[in-house]
């Protein structure tokens, strides 16, 4: 379907697939969210490309996935400390994983950091049907959502801001952060919105709300808080964007013996279900798009004995934090990323992932390719130098 944006006020009869930082080709030596891998992207017919954007200190957004910007250029500081002319063209690294560090030799691509709008411009010049999907994060999102207002119509015509937060912001909380920078009059119109949503965020939302937290329907109210603060600030949504794992209670025949944390997030997955329906059917948001993914911020570490030990990679702070000892929560994070469980549980929409080959089209007669299960290839480990 070309330029998503346009057709956002129709019931859309197929699955439509975006791709996480561009698409990812990194053993041809094109770094992620680089210029190359758009090209690429593009020359194939992938119109729908997601880009990860990160503020400087004099709020130019550069396309980086990492709040620093260690990994991906080479400069171990925040990308916030730096000014634009400090990292808008700097040479992208390609770097692995090694043990609990960065691999010690990293490729140079000959790609450079990008400023986002640029790219973007550069995009549609190839593709003038192209949709582009910048991922902004926590405090980032408002000024972002005002410069995006501030661009010109071909801009906000093609471009749908991803809208992930660790902390949801309410809607109220969120007009009020936007409209504190300079920003268009027309800014809710102009600018579209996919509010990323993961369930054990529900948790977090009923805590700072001071709901309970304690079952599925409970949990399913703060969702409905969420939605609902968006609705009542007249703040159109485009889509949301869940992430699922399918498990219930039910699956669980120790249900009650689990522990408090454990028993919560299987309720948030079950809540965030009900939550995707219950918004799917709200005739207060009409054509909500509902998005899904898979997870694509872990790595493994093989042991002698063939095991592997995963670690999560935190974008925050660019350390490798290990999964949960907790069957229950590992068992979530490892469905989170195996093709076809999002499809079967939430009946996207869209998908945004860094396998769109492995994705169900069931409009198509396609089944999911999950013959890998879980893995991760971008931050798989590398055991030396060499490989």
């Amino acid at each position: 379907m070309p330029d998503m944006v346009k057709h956002r006020n129709e019931h859309w009869e197929h699955r439509q697939l975006g791709h996480h930082r561009a698409q990812m080709f990194p053993a041809v030596g094109k770094p992620a969210n680089s210029r190359s891998s758009l090209i690429a992207n593009l020359k194939q017919g992938r119109r729908h490309n997601e880009l990860d954007g990160v503020l400087t200190k004099d709020q130019v957004v550069a396309i980086l996935h990492d709040f620093s910007a260690w990994r991906e250029a080479g400069i171990n500081t925040p990308v916030g400390d730096l000014l634009s002319e400090q990292i808008i063209g700097v040479k992208m690294t390609i770097s692995k994983f090694q043990a609990a560090g960065f691999a010690p030799h990293v490729k140079v691509a000959t790609d450079t950091v990008e400023e986002m709008f640029g790219l973007i411009r550069y995009g549609l010049s190839l593709d003038p049907t192209a949709t582009f999907y910048p991922d902004l994060r926590n405090e980032q999102c408002a000024p972002f959502t005002a410069k995006l207002s501030l661009m010109e119509d071909e801009i906000c015509d093609h471009v749908v801001m991803m809208f992930y937060t660790f902390s949801i912001v309410l809607g109220d909380d969120h007009a009020r952060q936007v409209e504190s920078f300079p920003h268009h009059p027309h800014w809710k119109t102009r600018t579209h919105r996919l509010l990323n949503f993961y369930p054990s965020e529900l948790i977090t939302v009923a805590s700072r709300l001071g709901m309970l937290a304690d079952t599925c329907e409970q949990l399913l109210d703060a969702g409905k808080a969420v939605m609902n603060s968006y609705i009542k600030e007249q703040l159109p949504l485009f889509g949301l964007l869940a992430m699922n794992s399918g498990l219930t209670s039910a699956d669980f025949p120790d249900f009650d013996y689990l522990t408090k944390v454990e028993r919560q997030n299987v309720f948030a997955e079950e809540a965030m279900v009900k939550l995707v329906n219950w918004s799917r059917d709200n005739a207060a948001l009409p054509y909500l798009k509902i998005g899904s993914g898979t997870r694509a911020y872990d790595y493994s570490i093989p042991h002698e004995d063939g095991q592997l030990e995963f670690h999560t990679f935190d974008l925050m702070t660019c350390k490798p934090v290990p999964w949960p000892k907790s069957a229950v929560l590992r068992k979530i994070k490892e469905l989170y990323a195996t093709p076809g469980v999002c499809e079967r549980v939430l009946r996207p929409d869209l998908m945004i992932t860094d396998a769109p080959e492995k994705a169900a089209l069931e409009c198509c007669g396609i089944k999911a390719d999950d013959s890998n299960g879980y893995r991760h290839p971008q931050f798989d480990l590398v055991l030396s130098a060499d490989n």
